[in-house]
């Protein structure tokens, strides 16, 4: 009996001790990518303490996930629909376990974060991992990211070299760029310091509206550098300057500039790449013929 009283104090000691180098709140089956966990953490500094626990409400935490950006000049990339470091399915499918994680964090923990998000170019798969740290000293959110648009390579789903390719996996050099309410720390551009008492949902909702505009100008950007490629386009420049001049002879239709040498090797690439799909029976001849026929055209 006395035996089993001291193996039973040796357990109720060892739980703070678990408690206080981590725990996992969440771990995605069969993807050790993806999970919200907790881990003893000190932040920087002898005086500075970890307002946790916190509670969020679930519009405040998702609000400030679709608030962070990356740069504006990413919108006008042709593999990219919008700058958002998060996309909504995934803030809709990790803010709960986010919540539950700062409910449970004690003064030493913070959250880690991990996710994949499949962000896919043209018709390639294309994985990509980001990973923060996150913890709350006072009023402000700090976000520590590890990893961001990592790009993983391989099986890294597979329980022997999965966790190898993700510790491998390296970012893409993406720039994040700090919202209202947000600012980069002292000493790095890496972390985020995000201000609680900001009116999140308003602010989130402005930057949605000013994402929508800055696609909007893009496409009709893009379309008004095609119309005046297009053969109509330069027929209808020489009648213009005809009808505006007393010369009778035709005003020759301007060159079509030719593509760079970039976009020679991106659209190589991408034929390549289509081609690969084609040989592999992942995609029909159809299919193949269209997407081509897209590739040529943005030359």
């Amino acid at each position: 009996m006395k035996r089993l009283l001291q193996i039973f104090s040796l357990v109720l000691l060892s739980v703070p001790a678990l408690a206080a180098r981590g725990a996992t709140v969440y771990q995605q089956p069969n993807n050790q990518a993806n999970f919200v966990k907790l881990e003893k953490f000190k932040p920087k500094g002898p005086e500075v303490q970890l307002n946790h626990p916190h509670t969020f409400t679930d519009e405040q935490i998702r609000a400030i996930l679709r608030s962070l950006k990356y740069s504006k000049k990413l919108i006008l990339l042709k593999e990219s629909k919008n700058r958002d470091i998060f996309e909504l399915e995934y803030i809709d499918k990790f803010a709960p376990y986010l919540i539950e994680a700062f409910a449970k964090a004690t003064p030493e923990q913070a959250v880690i974060w991990s996710v994949v998000q499949k962000r896919p170019y043209f018709i390639i798969r294309n994985d990509k991992l980001t990973s923060v740290r996150l913890w709350i000293v006072g009023d402000e959110l700090h976000m520590d990211f590890l990893k961001v648009e990592a790009k993983l390579q391989g099986d890294y789903q597979a329980k022997t070299t999965g966790q190898r390719l993700i510790d491998e996996a390296k970012g893409v050099g993406v720039r994040i760029e700090p919202q209202q309410g947000q600012k980069f720390a002292l000493d790095t551009t890496d972390t985020l310091i995000i201000d609680l008492k900001a009116n999140w949902p308003q602010i989130a909702d402005a930057l949605d509206d000013e994402d929508e505009r800055l696609r909007e100008e893009a496409e009709l950007a893009k379309k008004g550098k095609k119309v005046a490629k297009s053969p109509e386009a330069s027929s209808a420049a020489g009648a213009t300057t005809l009808s505006t001049t007393s010369s009778t002879t035709a005003a020759p239709a301007p060159a079509r500039p030719a593509p760079s040498a970039k976009d020679q090797s991106d659209a190589q690439a991408r034929l390549t790449e289509l081609k690969a799909l084609k040989d592999k029976g992942l995609i029909t001849e159809k299919d193949y013929d269209k997407k081509k026929e897209e590739i040529l055209k943005d030359l």
